[in-house]
């Protein structure tokens, strides 16, 4: 965790923040649950 937290702290100084997981994954993930649970509405 302390090296994620660096990490962070190191890239946001540089003024450029690199996620490998953003919230559009996040959303697209989310929707591929729902598709395998076969949930239509949520």
């Amino acid at each position: 965790m302390d090296q994620v937290l660096e990490q962070l702290t190191l890239e946001h100084s540089l003024g450029e923040l690199l996620t490998p997981y953003n919230l559009s994954d996040m959303a697209m993930d989310c929707l591929a649950v729902l598709d395998a649970l076969e949930i239509e509405q949520a």
